[in-house]
């Protein structure tokens, strides 16, 4: 099988993304639920009552919504120069290797953080407030 040049650039792309995907699963949505961070932080707006803890929740859902702006931020840095990497001839595995294995780090940590603020988070929350901040909307 030859792949003409536009479909090499296309493989190309969709494996440098496969590699890059990572954990920002975890990290960009809240666990499965279907919602994201913005989701959770509007329904705690309309779910939580008690001021304070109303605003320490939402001060959470900011602090971890950075830190994925961050990580996907630098996850497309990471992308361009793996891509202008997987097209240069003279490319090294060493080079090639030490942009996957930052990726990895960067997932594995950003996973450890969603974690943690997803466990700061419930200590805001009672546990009906959790439940129906998470409810599936239908």
């Amino acid at each position: 099988m030859t792949l003409q040049t536009n479909q090499r650039g296309q493989v190309l792309i969709i494996l440098v993304g496969v590699l890059f995907l990572g954990g920002a699963t975890l990290a960009a949505g809240v666990f499965g639920t279907g919602k994201s961070l913005g989701d959770v932080g509007k329904s705690v707006k309309k779910q939580v009552a008690d001021e304070s803890r109303r605003n320490d929740a939402r001060e959470v859902i900011s602090r971890w919504s950075s830190d994925v702006d961050g990580f996907l931020k630098q996850t497309g840095h990471r992308q361009k120069t793996m891509t202008k990497l997987m097209r240069r001839h003279d490319a090294t595995r060493p080079e090639l290797t030490a942009v996957i294995s930052e990726q990895g780090f960067a997932s594995d940590e950003i996973d450890r953080r969603a974690l943690d603020y997803r466990f700061a988070l419930k200590e805001q929350l009672t546990r009906e407030e959790w439940k129906r901040v998470f409810a599936v909307e239908h």
